[in-house]
């Protein structure tokens, strides 16, 4: 009896976590595992196959660009979990008002309190409405820097190769080097 008196096992919050765990669950089995492991493999393929064509190239690019991407990765990874438990905070709240207010709905009616109870909920989800605006803000501008790292380890790479190419110290077709 003592587990459901705790704040975070009421019944609007075990509501809430029964309506969105098995989602998150498919999600992390479904398509986002299959998409790391073609990753992972993606990455070590071009990693062995730039070495045996031009170790020059590879040991710059690979040595000087990966972190970079990785760092941009866990950065992006990170505040995408991070607004991913702010918002599963502010349904968890939104459901245990609601659930407690509608369990109660002979109360509420007896007290005459629903057009209060509801200007209490509308004002609950503007609150987290406004602070999810801000927060996903952030989030989108860590996603759009993280997509666009990529773009700029590549431009090294072939600004780089490019200049390997230009002083002869690169051929292109020239496996046997």
């Amino acid at each position: 009896m003592a587990y459901f008196d705790e704040k975070d096992n009421s019944t609007g919050a075990l509501s809430a976590r029964i309506a969105n765990d098995p989602a998150q669950l498919q999600q992390l089995l479904g398509i986002n595992a299959a998409s790391m492991l073609t990753c992972i493999f993606n990455v070590a393929g071009c990693i062995a196959i730039s070495f045996f064509f031009s170790w020059r190239l590879s040991v710059v690019v690979v040595f000087s660009t990966t972190p970079i991407m990785i760092a941009a990765g866990y950065l992006r990874v990170r505040y995408e979990r991070e607004f991913e438990i702010n918002t599963q905070m502010v349904f968890t709240e939104s459901s245990k008002f609601a659930t407690e207010a509608i369990g109660a709905f002979r109360t509420v009616s007896a007290l005459t309190m629903e057009d209060y109870i509801c200007k209490r909920y509308e004002a609950l989800l503007r609150k987290h409405t406004k602070n999810g605006f801000w927060r996903s803000t952030v989030s989108t501008a860590i996603f759009a820097f993280s997509d666009s790292v990529p773009l700029l380890c590549m431009a090294f790479a072939l600004w780089y190769g490019g200049g390997l190419l230009s002083n002869y110290q690169l051929w292109p077709f020239d496996y046997c080097e």
